[in-house]
């Protein structure tokens, strides 16, 4: 019996170590389990993550990327409608032809000037009356054309210099000079003791001096003409024949 009480007491001893021993080895056998549990979910979460990150990296970097090409891009084209734009205004320019020649005669202005506007009736009526009045001023000034113009012409300072009435300057510079030129045929014309006068810009030009016989016959109508204040005295010039100054009076 004492054997048995021996025998029963180390085998519940030995129960009581044992059942600790297997309930911490058994509480320590699910840790590695979970452990890796833990680490194939991280895995996936980390998969998840790289597959959905490319997509945001490739949509935020290509406009970083794509501005300055457009850029690029554009300057060019921006570059070539400038010089296609003003290349067309180069050959307009030259076409027009702005830059005159240094001898070339200037262009006139007669726009707003008061001799266009003081067009004589005659040229405004019936056709004999246009005849009559182109006999009239051609005669007037058949008369009045000289056989040796050197030997008959006066200027100014063989005449003793000029009294008569002079025009201002500001009024000279728009109407008057080479720039302002006319044709005496188109303004109001009339002959007063033997000495023939037109109306240009406000003014009666009574004309002095005899016509130099060189002067074609129709220069009144055909030719370009001008007044000019020059030598102390105002003459009128043939652009056809700038070397002749036929002296001239301011009448009203």
């Amino acid at each position: 019996m004492k054997r048995f009480g021996l025998i029963g007491t180390t085998f519940l001893s030995f129960m009581l170590l044992a059942i600790p021993t297997i309930g911490y080895g058994q509480s320590q056998d699910p840790q590695p389990q979970d452990k890796a549990k833990q680490q194939q979910k991280q895995n996936k979460n980390k998969q998840e993550q790289r597959v959905q990150r490319p997509p945001q990296r490739v949509q935020q970097r290509p406009p970083k990327n794509a501005r300055p090409q457009e850029q690029r891009v554009q300057q060019p084209q921006r570059t070539r409608q400038q010089r296609t734009t003003t290349q067309p205004n180069r050959n307009t320019q030259r076409g027009t032809g702005q830059r005159t020649p240094k001898n070339a005669r200037p262009q006139p202005q007669r726009g707003g000037q008061q001799g266009d506007r003081q067009r004589p009736a005659q040229l405004q009526g019936t056709p004999q009356r246009q005849r009559q009045w182109h006999e009239e001023q051609h005669g007037a000034w058949q008369q009045h054309r000289a056989t040796h113009w050197e030997s008959e012409h006066r200027d100014w300072r063989e005449r003793g210099g000029y009294h008569g009435y002079r025009i201002s300057d500001s009024y000279y510079r728009v109407h008057y000079g080479r720039a302002h030129w006319f044709r005496i045929y188109s303004l109001p014309f009339v002959v007063v003791g033997g000495y023939p006068r037109f109306q240009y810009a406000g003014y009666w030009f009574v004309i002095l001096d005899p016509i130099p016989e060189y002067w074609g016959p129709d220069w009144y109508e055909a030719d370009d003409c001008y007044i000019e204040y020059t030598d102390d005295g105002y003459y009128l010039f043939d652009w056809r024949y700038p070397t002749y100054a036929v002296a001239v009076s301011i009448s009203f």
